[in-house]
């Protein structure tokens, strides 16, 4: 049986290639440890490039969840309340300014007594 090898860069490059010289088995060595570095350290610049291209586009895609707080649990014993007053003195400061107050009510009692 004849076995063909045919002569390449990868084939003169290989491991089993250079099993009898220590020399090169280092070198190999060193230059799989070296590209391990390179290859790590590029990815940490691709990260932190992908991180400030994320920043970059969440401060040009303004939306209003950017800037909402959902308060839950209002007490609900008073009917005579006016919930939009209530909400706007108790969040609206000088340090916080305080635009708009949407009430949204918990239906799914009402639902389930179906």
């Amino acid at each position: 049986m004849k076995t063909i090898c045919v002569d390449s860069w990868a084939m003169n490059a290989s491991f089993a290639n250079k099993i009898k010289n220590k020399e090169f088995i280092l070198l190999q060595s060193v230059m799989n440890f070296a590209t391990i570095i390179i290859v790590i350290v590029a990815l940490q610049f691709f990260r932190k490039s992908q991180r400030e291209m994320n920043v970059l586009c969440d401060e040009e895609n303004i939306t209003a969840g950017d800037f909402s707080a959902v308060v839950k649990f209002i007490p609900n014993c008073h009917k005579d309340v006016d919930y939009h007053e209530l909400i706007k003195s108790a969040f609206d400061s000088e340090k916080h300014h305080l635009s708009e107050v949407s009430l949204c009510f918990d239906l799914t009692e009402y639902q389930n007594a179906k």
